[in-house]
């Protein structure tokens, strides 16, 4: 399953969500897969050395990633 919340690949250089998980402008998303239970992705204002505006935490049941367990914002 590939998961990719709130990547615009439009060439919008600004998004802005008002409702949803991250309702705060960001540029630029990381995402980091390498937990076996777990994704992170960080949304960023001002680039990727800019400022986080929020983090989202995807807890999967198992390694397969097939059941979502719990999706937390930091």
């Amino acid at each position: 399953m590939q998961y990719s919340p709130g990547l615009n690949t439009s060439g919008t250089i600004n998004t802005k969500e008002t409702t949803g998980l991250v309702p705060f402008a960001f540029d630029y998303i990381s995402a980091n897969y390498a937990g076996a239970t777990s994704d992170v992705y960080t949304y960023k204002t001002g680039g990727s050395g800019g400022s986080t505006v929020a983090t989202i935490t995807v807890n999967w049941t198992d390694a397969t990633k097939s059941v979502l367990s719990s999706v937390v914002r930091t």
